[in-house]
Parts: structure tokens; C-alpha cells; sequence
């Protein structure tokens, strides 16, 4: 099952997913979260990590002096998640999922066991 939720007040996110874990029960340990967001690109130290092509940080490297380039086409890393994940092949992703995306590789190694 593929499920897409867009979740408008952020503010309420950790209630909702603590009662979307408890209904999904057994099947939490086969389910992939993809939390995509706009929020907090701004430059700043948050021990996170990169995994596009790094714009650096300098004034004229960021969007508007302000935020990190986007780098990556956000279809790639769904494209990988669900070719990892579901082991849906390219030809599905490239047709259906996302039609004509054909030149859009998946990101890989996104999905831990």
C-alpha cells in the first residue's frame, strides 16, 4: 500500500504519527516514512546530512542569500525509496508513478532493513 499525506499544520505532527504507529501495528516494522518539506532549509548546523550535490554555503551559493540550492529532483529519491522498498521496477516508475521521468535515476541505499 502507498499511502501520500500532506500534512498542513506541522505543529501537530508527533501526535498524529504516535496514533498512525499504533494502527499500524505489526506492519510498522515494513513501513517507510518520507517526511519531504520546505521547512528549515534555512543554513544552519543541525546534524543532518546531505545526499544531492552539495551548493555549498557562501552568499552566492545560496537561494536568495538565504537557504540551500535545491539539488535533487525530489522524484529521484521517491523513485528510490519505492524501487527499494516495493521492488517496483524502473519501467513502472518511469510510466506510471511518475510518467516521464525516464531521465530521472533513482537515489539508492535509502531503505535500511
Amino acid at each position: 500500500m502507498v499511502v501520500l499525506k500532506e500534512l498542513i499544520k506541522y505543529t501537530t505532527i508527533n501526535d498524529r504519527a504516535h496514533r498512525r504507529v499504533k494502527e499500524l501495528g505489526i506492519s510498522w516494522s515494513r513501513t517507510v516514512v518520507a517526511v519531504v518539506t520546505e521547512f528549515g532549509r534555512t543554513v544552519a548546523v543541525n546534524g543532518g546530512c546531505v545526499i544531492a550535490d552539495w551548493p555549498g554555503l557562501s552568499g552566492s551559493d545560496l537561494y536568495q542569500n538565504r537557504d540551500l540550492k535545491p539539488t535533487a529532483d525530489l522524484r529521484s529519491l521517491f523513485k528510490g525509496v519505492l524501487a527499494e522498498h516495493l521492488s517496483l521496477s524502473d519501467a513502472l516508475l518511469n510510466t506510471t508513478v511518475f510518467p516521464g521521468s525516464n531521465k530521472v535515476r533513482p537515489m539508492q541505499n535509502l531503505v535500511r532493513s
